[in-house]
């Protein structure tokens, strides 16, 4: 080999040995650093890549806004529309009514809030019509019971129990209506000027006024009856106060 092709040789080396050098008279510190500064740097320019990427966005906008109009209605004055295959939640009881969750996800379009309240007396007067079915089950029940001895013991029970269940709701739904009868008639008295007090009585003078009420419209029978259930469960209530007899 000639002595010109050896001194590029000899350079090279000579130029690696010295970059070796000076590599071994930095410290781990400074090389660390300029470690984490290199890192730095490469996540920078990833995320400004990815933020420039366009297309992912438009898709994934795209896709809402497919959805959005899938789940909009026609037309403004259209019926809302429900979906029937909505997983049923595996929350029961008083949990399930308590729950954010399903009242945040899900809601019945019967009971839509821009309704307003339910109105309870503009419903009883709506539905006033069911006692009159209710009655008609009763006298049907009783028709059964005395035209048909062939029922067994089994039958006879069970068309007893309706009929006690039948009555006591028809009972309940008559009491609610003549309170709220007698509370409409205290008020326009009251705007009239026929009867001086607040036109917003509290519960215990509602109480007191339904009460009165009720034994003028009630017969005398019928008054001695409740007075006498009256006195029975304040005797009973009076019994669970008293101690109990020690024994010796």
């Amino acid at each position: 080999m000639s002595a010109r092709a050896r001194r590029p040789q000899q350079k090279k080396l000579s130029r690696a040995d010295s970059d070796d050098e000076d590599y071994s008279s930095i410290s781990f510190g400074a090389l660390s650093k300029a470690q984490d500064e290199l890192l730095n740097q490469s996540d920078d320019s990833d995320d400004s890549e990815s933020d420039s990427d366009g297309p992912p966005e438009e898709s994934g906008s795209r896709f809402r806004n497919s959805k959005h109009a899938k789940n909009k209605r026609r037309n403004k004055h259209a019926p809302a529309e429900a979906s029937s295959k909505k997983p049923v939640s595996w929350i029961r009881g008083p949990a399930a009514e308590t729950s954010q969750k399903s009242s945040s996800l899900y809601q019945d379009i019967r009971f839509d809030t821009a309704f307003g309240k339910a109105d309870l007396q503009k419903t009883r007067k709506n539905y006033a019509f069911l006692n009159e079915y209710r009655e008609s089950e009763v006298r049907d029940m009783r028709d059964q019971l005395q035209h048909h001895p062939g029922l067994n013991d089994r039958n006879k029970q069970d068309l007893r129990r309706q009929i006690q269940q039948t009555e006591s709701r028809l009972r309940t739904f008559k009491d609610r209506d003549f309170e709220t009868q007698v509370l409409q008639d205290y008020k326009k008295k009251v705007k009239s000027g026929e009867v001086k007090g607040p036109l917003h009585l509290k519960r215990s003078d509602q109480r007191k006024l339904i009460l009165s009420e009720k034994f003028k419209v009630m017969k005398s029978k019928e008054v001695n009856k409740a007075l006498e259930r009256k006195r029975k469960r304040n005797t009973a209530k009076e019994r669970k106060l008293m101690p109990d007899e020690r024994r010796s």
